[in-house]
């Protein structure tokens, strides 16, 4: 799961447009830690930390847990 939530951290903050010290800046974490868990190098990364990075990126802190896999109901036709 750290590899995944690291790929996703980084593809929202590509998407906003954010480096990682802006994210750290705006999520009140260190630059330090959004590295890491961008690189997977943490495997429990605390509920709390995960809904502040969320917040500073402006996304649902699932969305950051999901593992890039289309969910059946989330592109009804």
């Amino acid at each position: 799961m750290a590899v995944e939530l690291g790929r996703q951290l980084r593809s929202a903050r590509k998407r906003r447009g954010l480096t990682q010290r802006e994210l750290a800046a705006l999520s009140g974490m260190s630059a330090s830690l959004v590295t890491k868990v961008e690189q997977g190098l943490i495997a429990d990364v605390r509920l709390e930390t995960l809904r502040k990075l969320a917040a500073a990126l402006d996304v649902r802190t699932t969305d950051l847990m999901a593992d890039g896999r289309e969910r059946p109901d989330e592109n009804p036709e």
